[in-house]
Formats: structure tokens, C-alpha cells, sequence
């Protein structure tokens, strides 16, 4: 994504950007002193602004799998992980303090990693945010999905939200086990919306998988949603947002929100929508009104493929219409 904003940046302003390939989770070389911050010997403390894109924020940072390690032992390398992190987020605060405008400034990443904690104080500050709960206790789950289908995901990170049934309940509810989020469904359309700076680049409506009669991916189509403009131009000033993909449900002109990813990745959307956030990304970052072309507006086009997932795709349409003529 980063290399491809590159490219139209340059395409319609040249030299106008700069790309750094920095290894946050490698070992880059950073300098930290009283004159600026060195990234493998770039000053990027005299960027006007810089566009941050698959830095995610973990705290604490989480362990990698190895086996049966016992990860009550202090490790040396854990340890180091940690220190990494927070040595690179605070090397993003020192640019941020020396005038860079970080689109997302370290504060929004932390903010958005504890997904509970931001809807939250969303709630608090005036949003629609539906009625959920953070848990592991089996009882408290059941109780909260009596009478309902409600939804579920992960507590931290990006993650999308599922069917919360009785096998998920049963394989994902314990003591032993990390709390899950869970919340009510609000009946509507499901809307992806992607905001820079106050105003919305794009409105997805997201049309979920289907495997009736045969399997299909997610469908997607650009929508104008002017019930929304004003509320996401308002939780993006309340939150500190900058750059950030808004997850939401319209319902009778009411935006409820489920969730808020301060470092969206939209690689994964069909490429004529992946194009245009590329081009009015570019855009918003020059300063340059971002127009959606009416074009777009009302025709679904669905999530492309992965080649793996295409050669199952042929085998079962393959084996289906063999059984089925």
C-alpha cells in the first residue's frame, strides 16, 4: 500500500514525498539525540508529514509460540522484543514533538490497540455504540446472549466481528482463556467508511460471504452517506483520528459504531476501490479536495481471491457441477 500512495503521489507531484523502508520489527538503526531522530542515518524529523502504515502497537508485546517454552521463565529475547517497541514508539514521539505531523501520532495507536477502552469512551463522549461487554466468564456470556444471536471478536487489534453461537461460547469462553468482546446487532447496513483528517474519502456497504448454492466472497459498493459525514468528521475530532478506517451500522440515520482502526490495511478490497483510496489518500495528503466519481456509486464488486483459496474455489465448482446436472 505504502509503495503504491508512493507512486501516485509521484505521479501527480514529483518529489513531492519521500518512502523509507523502516524494519520496526527488525533492528534499524535509530538514533535518538538533541538534534533529531536518525532512521538507518535519515533525518525523519524534517518530514512536513509522515504516513505511518503497518506499525502496530502490542502492549505488552506478545510472545511468540514456541512450543512448550515455559513463559514463566524471564527470556532474554522476550525481553529485547519488549524494549524494541517501546524504544521505536518512543522514537515516534519525538518526531511528533519536533513537529511532524504523524498520521497516526503514537497516542492513537495505543488508543486504538485496547478496542473495548476506545468504544468505551466513544460511548462516554456522546457516540452510539452498541451494548457490549468484555468477558471470559461463561456465565456472564451466556446471560448477555440469552434470547440472541449476539456478535464476538478478539479484545485487542484488528479483528472482525462474528456469530457469537453456542459452539463459539463453548470453545471460547473460559477462566483459562482470554476475554472476548461481545456486543448486540444492530440491524442495518454495514458500512466501512474511510476518513482523512475530518472528511470521508469513501462509504463502502458490505455485503457479508455467502455459500448458497455455491461458495462467494465478501461483495462491496461505494455509497454516498451524507447521514454520516457529520458524525465521523465529529469522532474524528473527539478521538484524535487523523487517518482511520470507521466500522458502522446505519439505522434510521443513526451511526452506531463498532469499531475504529487507526491503521487501516485495505489491500484485501477490489482493486477499483483499493485505486481510488490510493488516489484520494494522495490527494487529501497534498492538501486536494478528494472527489468520489459518480461511477463507482451502486455496483458490487467482490473481494478478490487468493490463489490458494481460487484453485478450492474451481475444484468444488468443478465437483458441484458434476453432481448437479
Amino acid at each position: 500500500m505504502t509503495a503504491a500512495l508512493h507512486r501516485c503521489l509521484e505521479a501527480t507531484h514529483p518529489s513531492a514525498s519521500r518512502i523509507f523502508e523502516l524494519p520496526v520489527q527488525g533492528t534499524p538503526k535509530v538514533v535518538i539525540d538533541e538534534t533529531g531522530v536518525y532512521w538507518d542515518n535519515v533525518d525523519v524529523t524534517g518530514l512536513d508529514v509522515a504516513f505511518l502504515q503497518g506499525i502496530s502497537y502490542e502492549n505488552p508485546v506478545v510472545p511468540p509460540e514456541l512450543g512448550d517454552i515455559d513463559w514463566s521463565v524471564w527470556r532474554a529475547d522476550y525481553i529485547a522484543e519488549q524494549e524494541r517497541s517501546s524504544f521505536i514508539y518512543s522514537a515516534l514521539c519525538v518526531m511528533e514533538r519536533k513537529g511532524v505531523k504523524l498520521i497516526n501520532p503514537p497516542a492513537v495507536l495505543v488508543q486504538s490497540f485496547m478496542k473495548f477502552d476506545l468504544l468505551e469512551d466513544l460511548r462516554q463522549a456522546g457516540f452510539n455504540v452498541p451494548q457490549m461487554i468484555c468477558t471470559n466468564d461463561p456465565e456472564d456470556a451466556r446471560a448477555f446472549s440469552q434470547g440472541r444471536t449476539a456478535l464476538w471478536r478478539p479484545t485487542t487489534g484488528r479483528a472482525a466481528w462474528q456469530p457469537f453461537r453456542d459452539k463459539q461460547r463453548e470453545a471460547l469462553i473460559s477462566a483459562r482463556r482470554p476475554p472476548v468482546l461481545l456486543a448486540e446487532p444492530i440491524e442495518g447496513p454495514l458500512i466501512r467508511a474511510y476518513v482523512f483528517d475530518g472528511p470521508t474519502l469513501l462509504f463502502l456497504e458490505y455485503s457479508p460471504s455467502d455459500v448458497v448454492p455455491v461458495e462467494r466472497l465478501e461483495l462491496f459498493r461505494a455509497i454516498e452517506c451524507p447521514q454520516a459525514h457529520v458524525e465521523l468528521q465529529r469522532l474524528a475530532a473527539a478521538a484524535g483520528f487523523r487517518w482511520a478506517q470507521v466500522l458502522f451500522v446505519l439505522r434510521e440515520d443513526r451511526v452506531w459504531i463498532y469499531d475504529v482502526d487507526a491503521s487501516p490495511v485495505f489491500d484485501w478490497l477490489p482493486e477499483v476501490f483499493h485505486e481510488q483510496l490510493i488516489s484520494s489518500l494522495s490527494k487529501a495528503l497534498l492538501g486536494r479536495e478528494a472527489n468520489l466519481p459518480k461511477a463507482l456509486l451502486g455496483e458490487f464488486y467482490p473481494r478478490p481471491m487468493p490463489f490458494l483459496r481460487r484453485m478450492l474455489w474451481d475444484l468444488f465448482t468443478l465437483e458441484y457441477r458434476k453432481y448437479h446436472n
